[in-house]
């Protein structure tokens, strides 16, 4: 499909009229970049928003000027393709397709999630998900890749799940049962969307299976909703869906000033891994490591030394370095560089604080330290990694 400029445009004050395809309640991705898109509305000041769930019926160019949908089932697609007119996506279903994208790295997001539960020095991983959603089986397929690079047996399931809403999948609860029943416990269990995991979470009640204890679980899209009255509390990958909604409306209002399309979709790398209770498990069986382990998570926002876990720990330093050594890989003195560097990447990711700032709330002394340990750790400056959160992988050609 190639973008044109409609006749009427030629009058710069004429508003846009843009049919939004999304249905606010479906999902938090979908909220997210439709307040993303509300921003750039706002910023614009020419657009004239209709807001539909569906789409019933054939779009004619000369009542729409452009189209934004953050949802693509075939009747869509199909009716999007024989659209006259600029349209843009932000949904990962369906594709590729030929229509403009910005979307999530599904890759990114599902080696995110395994090096997440990799460092729970977790025995086994498992994932699952649709068969037939492209996104979810995009994640699947790296998180798979990681965990079998690092020498971690994977565990997999391409269910039937069931898709009742545009963007909200339920899981086949049955299917979920008897494919957990079989696996070894305890392991690291992957679920592409909050919704699934939710409902795996209430298979494993079901079943009698302790999270985080014998299943550590984790989702994608940090819904507040789903990860709030989840049991226990959802840990769950968060994506930049505003500033998602925020590029598709730049991109739309390009194409519908007569710029050509980008030549490949527009993505965004996640914004990181909110932790909460459903993979708060470490396993490891030395209780001293544990301790000292929780100990270092929980200061990472202060400094601290080898000396302060020793302290906590009341064993002694060198037997605690060497058990700690053994099962994580790494010495205190290391662990607690990555556990800072950790939290200066949350911080980075969800606020604006200053590098001096950023310093003081994740355990540096002074600024110029957290400069010097974040590269060394990462490979960028703080600055360097928060644009990359805020720029597209692939930007507009």
């Amino acid at each position: 499909m190639s973008a044109q400029t409609f006749p009427e445009m030629t009058d710069p004050d004429r508003p846009r009229e843009v049919l939004v395809i999304a249905s606010l309640t479906s999902s938090a991705y979908a909220r997210g970049v439709v307040e993303g898109l509300g921003d750039h509305v706002r910023r614009s000041g020419r657009w004239n928003v209709q807001l539909t769930a569906t789409c019933e019926e054939d779009l004619p160019s000369g009542v729409f000027d452009g189209i934004f949908t953050a949802s693509m089932t075939p009747q869509i697609r199909e009716r999007l393709l024989r659209f006259n007119g600029p349209a843009v996506s932000v949904s990962s279903n369906k594709n590729p397709h030929p229509i403009p994208a910005v979307l999530n790295d599904n890759p990114a997001i599902g080696r995110l999630a395994a090096s997440h539960l990799l460092d729970r020095r977790l025995p086994q991983l498992a994932c699952c998900g649709p068969a037939t959603v492209e996104f979810t089986q995009q994640r699947l397929n790296a998180f798979e890749a990681l965990a079998h690079k690092r020498g971690v047996p994977c565990h997999r399931l391409d269910g039937r799940f069931q898709a009742p809403g545009l963007s909200q999948y339920q899981a086949h609860e049955t299917e979920a049962a008897d494919w957990l029943s079989t696996l070894p416990l305890p392991f690291g269990l992957f679920v592409p969307t909050d919704n699934i995991a939710q409902s795996i979470l209430r298979v494993c009640r079901r079943l009698k299976l302790r999270v985080p204890d014998d299943i550590a679980v984790v989702g994608v899209n940090d819904d507040q909703l789903v990860a709030g009255v989840s049991q226990p509390p959802l840990t769950s990958i968060a994506l930049p869906t505003q500033r998602i909604g925020q590029t598709a409306g730049e991109l739309l209002d390009q194409l519908m000033a007569g710029h050509p399309p980008p030549d490949a979709p527009i993505r965004f790398a996640p914004l990181g891994v909110r932790a909460r209770q459903s993979s708060d498990r470490l396993a490891i069986d030395d209780p001293a490591v544990v301790r000292a382990y929780r100990f270092i998570q929980n200061h990472a926002h202060r400094p601290i030394l080898p000396a302060d876990v020793h302290a906590d720990s009341h064993v002694p330093r060198r037997t605690l370095e060497t058990r700690f050594r053994k099962h994580t890989g790494r010495s205190l003195g290391q662990a607690i560089l990555h556990a800072h560097i950790d939290r200066a990447r949350d911080l980075l990711a969800n606020t604006d604080l200053t590098l001096p700032e950023l310093a003081e709330r994740s355990g540096f002394r002074h600024p110029e330290n957290l400069h010097a340990a974040f590269r060394k750790i990462t490979g960028q400056t703080p600055r360097a990694f928060r644009n990359a959160l805020t720029q597209p992988i692939d930007p507009p050609r």
